[in-house]
């Protein structure tokens, strides 16, 4: 099991250089990545507000577009938000492969929902 964000600053804030840095970077998004393959992980908007906070260190965290996508259409409350916060970050494959319309689609969607 992965860490929690606020244990995943300390770790990053504790390492000495880049290198242990990086490594503790890494293994963290590597579990993040084994977390996102599990369709009933209860920790989802955890993992991706933690690929928020990898992306504000400058380091890559493409793999997590589609969860964030899946968090908005998600009705959990938690999750949403999360998802609402993750999205207009700004990058460039969002509109590469496609996900801007998604995020529009799940926008409608969720709109529709609320009104009935």
């Amino acid at each position: 099991m992965s860490m929690k964000l606020r244990e995943l600053i300390r770790a990053v804030r504790a390492c000495k250089t880049q290198a242990a840095e990086r490594a503790t970077i890494t293994k963290e998004c590597a579990m993040i990545r084994t977390a996102f393959k599990d369709d009933k992980n209860p920790f989802r908007h955890r993992n991706v507000a933690k690929l928020l906070y990898v992306h504000m260190l400058g380091y890559p965290s493409h793999f997590g577009q589609m969860e964030c996508l899946k968090l908005i259409a998600s009705p959990v409350f938690a999750e949403k938000r999360i998802g609402y916060l993750v999205r207009p970050r700004p990058r460039t494959c969002w509109t590469v492969f496609g996900c801007g319309l998604l995020t529009a689609r799940v926008l409608c969607a969720g709109l529709d929902a609320a009104r009935r």
